[in-house]
């Protein structure tokens, strides 16, 4: 019967997705005790995971996690695709509309897991990244209108893609002196400039860069053939610069061509440890060799641990 009833709560976890203790013991009507006992044993065998602290929890399957960080991925390919298909319709957003009645979704299932102040400032930024793609591309889709976009809280990973004209055609309509898709992204994310001029606007991915650089969050951020990593402003811990280089490799290297140039730039770093630096930095340079070029800086930090590490 203890089986039985083990295999019912996995069963019932598996189609609703996500589920609270409160929701589990309500719809079995058994005592909690229990409830918690075969949780716990589905856990240990790794057929359940759970999120959250206390109010704040929820159980869900390996399953629907692993199926979630499937379609992230299948974001990747939509993007790189040559020909121009539909994405599915559960991750799909045609228009502003569509875009915005997702993201009101987003910001309910933060509310339920998160702190207030960091639910809201998560669905700012990603209202900011994906409005963004409206924005600029309105009328100039190169194929498909619209955004790719999906959230998965377990894995702590939000994917926005698109299939626009890019940020290099957008900024150089106001910059006609710019010659590629790396100054453009570093025009994007560090000036106040608009690629919808006359307007007075400018200001959306630099407060998305000062979020995710405060709150100590990872951006991996690209168009056409340039990328750019941004995270905390304090490069400190070894197992950040660990967590950040798995991810460039993921995220930002994985289509890098064989001569192009990596510039590493640490205008915004506030701190860089020789601990960070090892983990990243080197292995970055033992990988990539003459393709890095480190951009000049003055900060004492920078200096002290790239010489520490004998880059």
């Amino acid at each position: 019967m203890k089986t039985d009833t083990k295999q019912r709560i996995l069963a019932y976890i598996i189609d609703n997705k996500r589920v609270s203790p409160k929701e589990i013991v309500s719809y079995f009507g058994l005592n909690a005790t229990g409830i918690f006992r075969h949780l716990g044993d589905l856990i240990k065998q790794g057929l359940i995971i759970k999120q959250g602290k206390p109010p704040k929890v929820f159980y869900l399957s390996m399953n629907n996690k692993k199926q979630d960080s499937s379609i992230i991925q299948n974001g990747f390919i939509w993007n790189e695709n040559r020909a121009g298909i539909l994405p599915p319709s559960e991750v799909y957003c045609p228009t502003r509309d569509v875009f915005q009645a997702r993201l009101d979704h987003l910001l309910a299932d933060c509310l339920r897991q998160f702190d207030e102040n960091l639910s809201y400032l998560l669905t700012a930024v990603v209202g900011e990244i994906g409005n963004n793609s409206f924005d600029h591309n309105l009328g100039n889709w190169r194929d498909v209108a619209g955004i790719y976009f999906v959230a998965d809280l377990t894995a702590r990973k939000i994917l926005i893609s698109d299939r626009g004209q890019g940020i290099f055609a957008t900024i150089k309509r106001v910059r006609p002196e710019i010659k590629n898709d790396i100054e453009a992204i570093r025009i994007a994310f560090t000036e106040r400039i608009s690629g919808r001029a006359p307007e007075q606007r400018g200001n959306g991915l630099k407060f998305v860069k000062k979020i995710f650089e405060q709150q100590g969050w990872q951006l991996n951020f690209g168009s056409g053939q340039a990328v750019c990593h941004i995270e905390s402003e304090l490069l400190s811990s070894r197992p950040a610069g660990r967590d950040a280089w798995l991810s460039a490799q993921a995220y930002l290297f994985d289509k890098l061509k064989p001569k192009e140039k990596i510039e590493v730039d640490f205008s915004n770093v506030s701190v860089l440890s020789p601990s960070w630096a090892e983990e990243f930095l080197t292995q970055l340079k033992k990988k990539y060799l003459e393709q890095v070029v480190f951009l000049p800086s003055d900060n004492p930090s920078v200096k002290a641990s790239l010489e520490i590490i004998e880059i």
